[in-house]
């Protein structure tokens, strides 16, 4: 009992000790509350801008306001292709699109939605990330000043010292980062598109998403010549299965030109250029070319398009436009998806484009640039206009009339002197401006002593015929002869002449201090070792066109000197093959170096005027007054080789039963494409070259008389004697018809 006493007495006195332990609390009253804390709790924060719009090259500075409990920032650009932010808040802006700039205060983050415009781009493309750049691209990269200039070649042609066969990446900036003058092509592409390099074709592919916009576009800069008569586009397109873009064979595209109204390229007359030949295709007003399916997917042809898939444009519309002689025009094709394959994409290629255009205005001499007359004796001037000088009229004036006058028509008439006096004959046209060509004429007087001889004889090659002068006044000295060009015509000191090759030749006929000339006109009866039988045999080929693939092509198609040419000795006359000829005893060797036939004549001392090697084929000559390229080369000078070469170019006309050929050289109109050459053409249309580039041509006029005639090609080359007795090598690449 007395335990559970003093159990109940402690634990009444600890409860009163715990009471007392606090009894330093106070206990708020009933129906009071706890007063607040005076320390409030501090919220980082700050404010930006809800969104910034800025132009291509501007700068915007990002501060931060209304900052709480922050003392430093971070700040990021989400794509930096499109603008840059430094780490002090500074944005530039790089190229037209939209991204966010994060800015980032300790833990706090805010996005500042950006939208750059870049007030530059053309009205209707996509946003073009180097326009500025490509405004300032050196427009002599890509201008196009002559027929027959290279075209803007993705696949063959070359760009500053590239070689052949190089793919587009040579020529298109794929990457957006080549140097300006480094390429002639550019791209631009929405999200869902891509300009990609097929190797020898620049395809823009893209795959409609919502509303039809364009999709890709591709765009160089250029000087457009003031004789452009069309712009044709090489194009390709394809259809497939592939898994991971799979082509459609369908989409439309066009062909656009834009003019700047100033120099800062802020505005721009934009011009859809007008089809001239689509095939069976249809342009609509904005200038789009649609189309459905691929007819020849070995070649990407594209059913209902021109052979090739050669669009043709015209370079001036009336009323709407006019392309020729423009300065720095961009030129631009665009690629539309329109969906029409759902679930794929639609795509179109460019092989090769470029203006085409007519020969600059020109005039040439078909005759002698100097003559030496008697008194009261005449001598035609002769005239070769080239291009719209064709259209254009000749004015002859003569520096003294007392010595020699001239008609209107370019009769030159010698009037009567007592002594030797000289005058030019200056001559211009009126559609050739800046162009003049001068005959040196002088007047002898009349002598004492006089013949005859006839104007002109003709001689089969291999035959003789005598010049027998008459009506001899005088002259009891007897007479002397020289030929003008042996290797076509000989003569010996009695006057024989032989006809040595096929061509036009002059003899002069001398007695004392008078004398007179004879035109010898030389034929042939068998061409280039074949009969007459073999030459009628051949198969004709249409005249190339080296805009399209060429049959005379050694490096670009891909075809070898084997696959175009058949090599000697052989008598197999039937196919439209290429021919080599090599004259009799010349010692010629023939170079196949698979992408370029080299000619080497002189070998073991062997020299003549005549011509000692001939490629040749039967052709039909296009009637539209094409000019006819070469590319050709001459090799490095050594102690063995010359680094200059002869050459003609001729076209061997048969009678019916091609028993006998006329010739008629085409003439060299003055145009070579290289930077640095030597080349002259003599009366005889033979040019002598020194040429050591790889790639240049040089280009001829065909004589009215063969335009539209099937007959004889021939490229013929010379020996040329020299002191060290070495060879005359020539390297020839490609020829043709260019239009």
């Amino acid at each position: 009992m007395k335990n559970k006493t003093l159990k109940a007495l402690l634990i009444t006195a600890v409860f009163a000790l715990l009471a007392g332990c606090r009894g330093g609390e106070s206990s708020a009253p009933a129906g009071t509350s706890t007063p607040p804390s005076t320390t409030q709790e501090v919220v980082p924060g700050f404010d930006v801008e809800a969104s910034i719009t800025m132009n291509v090259e501007e700068t915007y500075q990002i501060t931060p306001t209304n900052v709480v409990g922050i003392s430093s920032f971070e700040y990021t650009s989400y794509d930096t292709n499109i603008a840059t932010v430094s780490n002090t808040g500074l944005v530039t802006a790089l190229c037209e699109g939209e991204t966010s700039i994060l800015v980032k205060g300790g833990s706090v983050r805010k996005d500042i939605p950006l939208t750059v415009v870049d007030p530059n781009k053309l009205e209707g493309l996509m946003p073009f990330k180097k326009l500025k750049n490509i405004a300032a691209m050196d427009s002599d990269a890509t201008a196009i000043n002559y027929s027959g200039a290279p075209l803007i070649d993705y696949g063959w042609h070359i760009i500053d010292d590239m070689s052949h066969g190089e793919s587009t990446a040579a020529k298109f900036d794929f990457e957006g980062t080549r140097p300006d003058t480094a390429v002639v092509g550019r791209g631009a592409t929405t999200k869902n598109a891509a300009i990609f390099n097929g190797d020898y074709v620049v395809v823009m592919r893209g795959i409609k998403e919502g509303d039809a916009e364009i999709s890709a576009v591709t765009y160089h800069k250029m000087d457009v010549s003031p004789w452009a008569n069309s712009y044709r586009l090489w194009g390709w397109s394809n259809v497939n299965d592939a898994e991971e873009f799979p082509l459609s064979g369908a989409g439309k595209f066009r062909l656009m030109a834009y003019e700047a109204k100033n120099a800062d390229y802020t505005e721009f007359n934009e011009y859809p250029l007008q089809i001239i030949d689509a095939g069976s295709l249809t342009q609509d007003a904005d200038g789009w070319i649609s189309f459905e399916e691929i007819s020849d997917t070995a070649y990407g042809q594209i059913s209902g398009a021109p052979e090739f898939n050669m669009f043709i444009y015209s370079v001036a519309v009336e009323g709407k436009y006019d392309l020729r002689g423009k300065n720095n025009l961009i030129v631009s094709v665009q690629l539309m998806a329109d969906g029409k394959v759902p679930g794929k994409y639609d795509c179109f290629g460019i092989k090769r484009m470029g203006f085409i255009c007519d020969d600059k205005p020109n005039i040439f001499l078909g005759s002698e640039a100097s003559v030496e007359l008697y008194s009261n004796e005449t001598s035609q001037i002769v005239i070769n206009p080239v291009g719209d000088a064709v259209n254009g009229t000749n004015t002859f004036v003569s520096s003294n009339i007392e010595v020699a006058s001239v008609s209107a028509e370019g009769l030159i008439t010698a009037k009567e002197v007592t002594e030797t006096k000289t005058c030019t004959i200056t001559i211009t046209n009126d559609r050739a401006p800046g162009v003049s060509l001068t005959v040196d004429v002088t007047v002898l007087p009349i002598p004492e002593t006089s013949f005859n001889v006839p104007e002109s004889i003709n001689v089969v090659k291999g035959d003789i015929v005598t010049i027998t002068p008459t009506d001899l006044v005088g002259c009891e000295e007897g007479f002397t002869f020289e030929s003008s060009f042996a290797g076509i015509a000989a003569v010996d000191a009695g006057g024989v002449v032989m006809g040595v090759d096929a061509g036009t030749a002059r003899v002069k006929v001398s007695c004392g201090g008078l004398y007179k000339f004879v035109t010898v006109h030389v034929t042939t009866e068998s061409l280039l070792g074949m009969t007459k039988e073999q030459a009628a045999a051949m198969p004709t080929i249409a005249a190339a066109n080296t805009n399209v693939p060429a049959d005379w092509d050694f490096t670009w198609s891909g075809r070898t000197v084997q696959d175009n040419v058949v090599f000697p000795p052989h008598d197999d006359y039937t196919t439209s093959k290429l021919h080599l000829y090599r004259a009799p005893g010349s010692n010629v060797v023939f170079e196949d170096n698979t992408s370029c036939l080299g000619f080497i004549s002189g070998i073991a001392g062997t020299r003549t005027e005549a011509a000692q090697t001939a490629m040749f084929a039967k052709i039909e000559v296009p009637t539209n007054g094409a000019a006819f390229r070469i590319w050709a080369k001459t090799p490095s000078a050594t102690p063995d080789m010359l680094d200059t070469a002869k050459i003609r170019i001729v076209f061997y006309l048969p009678n019916e039963d091609f028993s006998s050929f006329t010739c008629y050289p085409l003439t060299w109109d003055g145009f070579c494409d290289a930077t640095e050459y030597e080349m002259s053409s003599d009366a005889h249309s033979i040019v002598t070259f020194k040429l050591l580039a790889e790639a240049n041509f040089f280009t001829f006029a065909t004589p009215d008389a063969v335009k539209g005639k099937v007959g004889f090609l021939s490229i013929e080359t010379y020996s040329i004697a020299n002191e060290g007795n070495a060879q005359t090598r020539c390297y020839v690449r490609r020829f043709g018809y260019c239009w």
